[in-house]
């Protein structure tokens, strides 16, 4: 039956081994830093100092016991072993932290797998030496020898294994700390060029997308770099990275002058390697400088071109040659039409103008072809006026719905009006304005009033109040509403028909489906009610006009001016 020997170790001359082991040691520490020619090794040397059959060296790495040198072994498969820590010879030792002696393996009680259990019988293990190798009290690994006879070894014998494993850890740690120390000696000198390279290519102002290619090229994966300041407002370097949309990816934020200026993404990668992430730390940085740069300078023409706005506004008659050259370096021609917006929010909030305008700004940014013209933007009040030229102003619509669209959050709902275009700066400014007035006076909290789409109702413009003007104008239909409301017979409708179709009796019985008998009777009730017959030129322009009233008052959300 196996027995664990625990005896105290006899005092005996140990000069051979003190001997050995310094020779060891030597060959240990003159080695180089191959970790894999110092565990040959002591493998080697165990097998020789203790004239084993077998001997092997197993390493704890991630909770498990897995060999890594074997010597005397029939077959090489048990370097495909692996035994959970705290298992086998091995476990036993490792619990006392200290040498153990095994006289026979096949008897000897203790949990192990069977793959470990079958591997030792097959090699015909009698006697077995487990020593655990330990540093600073943590488990390095285990250092065994086994014969295949039993009872074979001493306690000399253990200890001297021991001694080894000892002068073994010592060893493999001095090996790990030196692989520890040259990595990151090679980080070091790449992050340097990395450094260099990234701070070169920034002092040669390569811009934006010359900073992401050189990172692409750095990194060494596909990247799209995001952001909303200045164009290309999406860029994608490297191979194409739409073909990896859906796979895996990093995300780093750009950020500088305390917030978030956009956003960089590196496609086919879930984590970064130290160089890597090194990389990319230095190129947010930089590319965060550049877009804080193009900020500053977007921002000064933006505040340039609010004066000038202002100035043109304000100057009556023809412009100044010394305005029109100002104009001119900032890519404003000013005999060109432009159109105005005027926008305001549709209630009082915290929110400052100023954010109004930079969101303004930034829609007219995005859809700017970057030639054509430069458009303007200023605040008065609670105002935001903007001059769209010649490129732009055909997309007024959409540009006014861009500009609600990014202002709902953060300002709340708007309302907008467009003037016509015109060379004329200031008469395009009070259309704008006026269409603005009209919209406050509409129950949608987003109206757009389109000075174009107001046709001959623009007279609207200029009243004090909207809803008078247009209740003053709708006047003549007022009797023939009241009518329709305590009779069946639609007067209104049928009016409208007659007038529409140009007096003409037939087209407009046509569209009323009823006969032309009908539609002359009808009209007779009208003469009734509003004392004239709606063929009577007068009448009929005063009742188109109101016509397009109380469509113009519909389409807009007014409701009854009354």
């Amino acid at each position: 039956m196996g027995t664990v020997r625990d005896d105290t170790v006899r005092p005996v001359d140990r000069t051979d081994a003190y001997a050995a082991l310094v020779r060891i040691g030597n060959r240990l520490h003159g080695a180089s830093g191959d970790v894999d020619a110092a565990l040959d090794l002591i493998v080697e040397q165990a097998q020789s100092l203790l004239e084993a059959d077998l001997a092997w060296l197993v390493l704890a790495e991630r909770g498990v016991l897995r060999p890594v040198v074997i010597r005397g072994f029939r077959s090489q498969a048990f370097l495909q072993a692996e035994l959970p820590i705290g298992l086998g010879v091995g476990g036993t030792a490792i619990a006392r932290q200290q040498p153990l002696i095994v006289d026979d393996y096949a008897s000897f009680a203790h949990e192990t797998t069977a793959q470990v259990r079958d591997t030792m019988l097959a090699e015909g293990a009698a006697a077995m030496v487990c020593a655990p190798m330990l540093r600073d009290g943590q488990l390095v690994g285990t250092l065994y020898v086994a014969d295949r006879r039993p009872a074979r070894f001493t306690t000399e014998d253990a200890w001297l294994l021991g001694a080894l494993a000892t002068q073994a850890s010592v060893a493999i740690e001095s090996r790990r700390l030196y692989r520890r120390i040259t990595t990151q000696n090679e980080l070091l000198e790449q992050s340097f060029s990395v450094h260099r390279r990234l701070m070169e290519a920034s002092l040669d102002e390569a811009g934006l997308l010359g900073l992401a290619e050189l990172l692409t090229e750095l990194v060494g994966c596909p990247l799209t770099v995001e952001q909303e300041i200045c164009e290309p407002y999406l860029h994608r370097t490297g191979a194409d990275p739409r073909e990896s949309a859906d796979g895996p990816r990093v995300t780093f934020p750009i950020a500088g002058g305390g917030g978030r200026l956009g956003t960089i993404l590196i496609h086919g990668v879930t984590a970064l390697t130290p160089l890597q992430a090194k990389a990319v730390e230095l190129g947010t940085t930089l590319l965060a400088l550049e877009l804080l740069k193009q900020q500053a300078a977007i921002e000064v023409g933006w505040r340039m071109s609010g004066e000038l706005l202002e100035e043109l506004l304000e100057t009556p008659g023809a412009i100044p040659e010394s305005l029109a050259r100002r104009a001119a370096r900032l890519n404003v021609d000013v005999d060109a039409p432009h159109r105005m917006l005027a926008i305001a929010p549709a209630q009082a909030s915290g929110t400052s103008s100023g954010a109004l305008l930079d969101i303004a700004r930034g829609a007219i940014a995005k859809r700017s072809p970057g030639s054509g013209g430069q458009a303007l933007a200023v605040k008065r009040g609670q105002e935001v006026l903007l001059a769209l030229p010649p490129a732009l102003e055909r997309h007024a619509s959409q540009i006014a719905e861009a500009i609600q669209e990014s202002a709902r959050k953060p300002v709340g709902p708007l309302r907008v009006g467009i003037g016509p275009a015109d060379a004329d700066l200031a008469a395009s400014c009070r259309g704008a304005v006026g269409c603005l007035r009209l919209a406050t006076n509409v129950a949608d909290a987003e109206a757009v009033i389109h000075y174009d789409r107001l046709g001959s109702l623009r007279f609207l413009l200029d009243a004090k109040s909207v809803r008078h003007a247009a209740a003053v104008a709708r006047e003549p239909l007022d009797p023939l509403i009241e009518h329709d409301r305590r009779s069946r017979t639609p007067l209104v409708e049928t009016t409208r028909a007659f007038v529409e179709c140009g007096g003409n009796y037939a087209r407009a019985s046509e569209r009323c489906f009823i006969a032309v008998n009908t539609m002359r009777y009808r009209l007779k009730q009208v003469e009734r009610v509003l004392g004239a017959h709606p063929s009577d030129p007068e009448l009929a322009f005063r009742l188109a006009l109101a016509f397009k009233i109380l469509d113009l008052m519909d389409a807009i959300g007014a409701g009854d001016p009354a």
